[in-house]
């Protein structure tokens, strides 16, 4: 479920809630750049030529708008791929 929203002139993201327990704990091992924070789950949507997908991480965190509960859940269905 989409919980958030952040956009700039530099990209696009939206942050989600996970649907299991065990997925949010598969991917609470992976932390920023090895920084050993965690971010918000999201997904990239966008971003301008020469910015990296990375940027969102930073977006989600200076520019996360929740979306209003009143407006329909959005679902977004997909494939999770690895590096």
């Amino acid at each position: 479920r989409v919980e958030a929203e952040a956009s700039d002139s530099r990209g696009q993201a939206v942050t989600v809630a996970l649907a299991t327990p065990e997925l949010a704990d598969s991917l609470g091992a992976i932390t920023a750049g090895g920084s050993g924070r965690r971010d918000s789950p999201h997904i990239t949507l966008s971003t301008a030529d020469g910015v990296e997908a990375c940027y969102s991480n930073e977006l989600v965190r200076r520019e996360g708008v929740p979306l209003p509960r009143a407006t329909a859940p959005l679902l977004v269905t997909g494939k999770v791929a690895g590096a």
